[in-house]
């Protein structure tokens, strides 16, 4: 937390002739975001903001972040060239840019897991806890449903020029 112009004018006085100065942004709520990304515009200290935790708003980014190039993480990366998230979208009247709201996507990959399940004939919940693979790819994330059930998906992905695109990813095992 703090004053974003005070931070940016350390960021030019502190980096002396380096030729990119980045400005990292621990926040995460849509509010903080915001202010941040108002700020390095309004300053100009930086082009290039690294976000920790989820930064995948995209209106916001588009909105407050249009010059800059911002570099996050997020554990919900859908694959938006997918037919199943087209479909998804489309029956959801969402434009193509328009991101499928992530409760949205936890509900349809919960009640895929299911439908799924069921499909395969379980009758009980200990027959249907067998079949369940170790890891369940949804739309949103995958999902570790080994003995320690602990979910870890990173995904690193990039703002510029108006879009969100993602440059790596990162599953446990």
């Amino acid at each position: 937390k703090g004053d974003i112009l005070t931070a940016c004018k350390k960021i030019r006085g502190a980096a002396g002739g380096a030729k990119k100065r980045i400005l990292f942004a621990p926040v995460r709520s849509r509010r903080d975001i915001a202010s941040v990304l108002k700020g390095v515009e309004h300053s100009g200290c930086t082009r290039t903001v690294l976000g920790a935790g989820n930064w995948n708003y995209p209106d916001l980014l588009i909105s407050h972040g249009h010059a800059l190039t911002v570099y996050f993480e997020a554990d919900v990366a859908p694959d938006s060239s997918s037919l199943e998230i087209k479909a998804l979208r489309a029956s959801l009247g969402l434009g193509s840019r328009e991101p499928v709201p992530a409760e949205v996507l936890f509900g349809y990959d919960a009640m895929s897991l299911t439908l799924s399940l069921l499909a395969d004939g379980p009758v009980t919940r200990g027959e249907a806890r067998l079949l369940l693979r170790n890891v369940y790819h949804g739309l949103r994330a995958p999902v570790n449903l080994s003995e320690g059930r602990i979910n870890c998906a990173l995904n690193v992905l990039r703002y510029r020029d108006g879009s969100v695109q993602q440059l790596e990813s990162f599953h446990a095992k």
